[in-house]
């Protein structure tokens, strides 16, 4: 199959289907490619991928990947993914080496199926065993998000503090609990804590306002 079958057939499928050249260079881009992660055809093609959409801590993760593919003809794995707002997401990905003939160089064709839902709520049952009750004994209303920022758990405080139902939270973006002027920075900083994670209060030295679920705003301290 020649690479533009390749990417007619590619067009399809709803998950992200990317054709990289043996440099990590984007030769195609699906329109599920554009959907998961954010990016035009136009502004992902000639691009390389690394650049588009690796986290900078995933960055030897996926040379490494990469080699294997090289060295074995096709892997799968799970991995992260940076979408082009800045947010994150878990995808698992099978990649393999296509060899279109004599006519075209080898690429590599990279298959990602987002799985942020499913992880997220495998997560939050096991955070939920290890910590719920911990977290109902504190005063303060607590929220755990994975790396990605949806949240795991939110303890009952934290769900009245919002305004949300029993169990509401879970599975739902962090970034719901802020006013929409305050997102889109707040997914940089986020992303950016979990390449160097530290103890230290988020938002020292800043003018910060929660977000209830019925619209209303009020100053918070994370």
């Amino acid at each position: 199959m020649n690479l533009d079958a390749v990417a007619l057939l590619a067009s399809d499928f709803p998950d992200a289907i990317v054709l990289l050249t043996l440099g990590g260079r984007v030769a195609h881009w699906s329109t599920g490619a554009e959907v998961s992660f954010g990016f035009s055809a136009e502004e992902a093609t000639g691009q390389m991928f690394d650049d588009l959409v690796v986290p900078i801590d995933r960055a030897a993760e996926q040379r490494r990947m990469l080699s294997e593919t090289l060295a074995v003809g096709s892997i799968a794995y799970e991995s992260v993914r940076r979408r082009k707002d800045g947010s994150l997401l878990y995808v698992d990905v099978t990649t393999k080496v296509l060899d279109a003939g004599s006519a075209e160089p080898p690429h590599i064709l990279s298959a990602e199926k987002d799985v942020t839902r499913i992880k997220v709520l495998r997560d939050a049952k096991l955070m939920d065993a290890r910590f719920r009750d911990l977290l109902e004994s504190t005063p303060d209303g607590i929220v755990m998000a994975n790396p990605t920022g949806h949240i795991v758990i939110a303890n009952t405080q934290a769900e009245r503090l919002f305004g949300y139902e029993p169990g509401e939270l879970r599975g739902r973006s962090v970034d719901l609990l802020l006013p929409e002027r305050f997102r889109r920075a707040h997914v940089g900083h986020r992303s950016n804590y979990f390449v160097q994670p530290r103890k230290r209060a988020m938002g020292s030295g800043l003018d910060l306002a929660g977000l209830r679920k019925d619209g209303t705003e009020f100053p918070i301290e994370i």
